[in-house]
């Protein structure tokens, strides 16, 4: 159950954020910083609708999701681009091409809205 008076938009809010918090370069982890949203408890209330709601508040947001998945420099793990011809993609790297994932998006909501939530069930160890 989440604590009165908070609910899953509220935990949202700051998990759109946690790109432009982890970028303050604050020295914690971007573990740390989910963590202290909420989310890792609560995970299952927060979809990818909830997520594209709020960015649809924050639409700037997107734009530090997209350096922050390039930023990242790992040869596994989720991604999110802009595809000039496509518009979105979010993907992930597995090291090998059968593990390799691609979806298209043209709307840039719905894509990282899909990486965001993506993104974290990796850091909760369950993708």
């Amino acid at each position: 159950m989440i604590q009165a008076g908070i609910t899953p938009e509220d935990i949202a809010d700051k998990v759109v954020r946690l790109s432009r918090t982890f970028r303050a370069g604050n020295e914690v982890s971007m573990y740390d910083l989910l963590a202290d949203t909420g989310y890792l408890e609560h995970h299952d209330r927060i979809g990818e609708d909830v997520i594209r709601k709020r960015l649809a508040l924050a639409p700037e947001l997107i734009s530090e999701w997209l350096i922050y998945s390039e930023d990242k420099r790992t040869r596994r793990g989720w991604y999110f681009r802009s595809s000039p011809s496509h518009g979105y993609e979010v993907g992930y790297f597995g090291g090998t091409d059968d593990q390799n994932i691609s979806m298209v998006c043209t709307d840039r909501f719905d894509a990282c809205a899909k990486f965001v939530k993506k993104e974290l069930e990796e850091m909760r160890g369950q993708v």
